[in-house]
This record gives C-alpha cells, structure tokens and sequence, in this order.
C-alpha cells in the first residue's frame, strides 16, 4: 500500500518531480491477512470492518481520472503474492512524461533484496533516462 500511498501523493503535490513505486495495488482493499487488518485499522482509526472497507476504498488510483505526471519508475515481480503481475501499468494511465518506466523480473516477489540491486546494474552507466 506504500506505493499506493506515493502515487495519491504525487497527485496532491506539486513538489513531487519523481515518484517510485513497488508492488503496490493501484486500487486498495482489505487483505485476508489479521495483522494487515489491524494495521489498516490503526491507521484509519476503526476497527469496524464495513466502515473500514469503506475508508480504505476511498484510496482507489484512477490514472485515467487524475494521472501521475512526473516521471514515474514502477518495480513489479513476477511471483509476487499480493499485487498481481500487470497490474502495475495502471499507475502509467495518462501518465506522459517520457521518463516513466515499468521495470519487472519474473521471479521477482513482493519485496526483494537484491532488486535494488538489479535495478541499479540495469541503469548503471545505459541510456536510459533516469529518476
């Protein structure tokens, strides 16, 4: 949801030149998960499960509504549990600006150690255009 939470900034904040998101769900739900739930919780200030759905809902990215428009780099791992491969492009909807980029690895998961790594080795010293 961290993600999420950078791309809905972005969108608030004209401050923002660049916004990096990893693995993160373009539109926002509960997870069956309790101690997600109790996170989600906390952070919304409820603990009734409608009223919480509800909340979180609210959170929904929209790129076709109200796009990102500073350069944004998506990270998304083929094997990851929780956000579903592809699902990342909705972030790139209106998005514009010709430094945005997706960048996935197959047996990449929801967090990855060396994916820094990885990205670091495949923008290291190439043309692309950079953050």
């Amino acid at each position: 949801m961290a993600g999420l939470l950078a791309a809905l900034t972005d969108l608030r904040d004209s401050r923002v030149h660049a916004c990096c998101i990893n693995s993160a769900p373009p539109r926002s739900e509960v997870p069956p998960f309790r101690t997600a739930q109790e996170q989600l919780a906390a952070m919304f200030g409820c603990h009734d499960p409608d009223l919480l759905t509800e909340r979180v809902s609210a959170l929904d990215f929209d790129g076709r509504r109200v796009p990102i428009a500073c350069a944004t780099l998506l990270l998304e791992g083929g094997t990851d549990a929780l956000v579903k491969p592809g699902s990342q492009s909705a972030f790139r909807e209106g998005n514009t600006n010709p430094r945005s980029c997706l960048k996935s690895w197959p047996d990449g998961e929801q967090t990855r150690g060396d994916g820094t790594v990885l990205l670091g080795d495949s923008q290291a010293g190439s043309s692309q255009p950079k953050l």
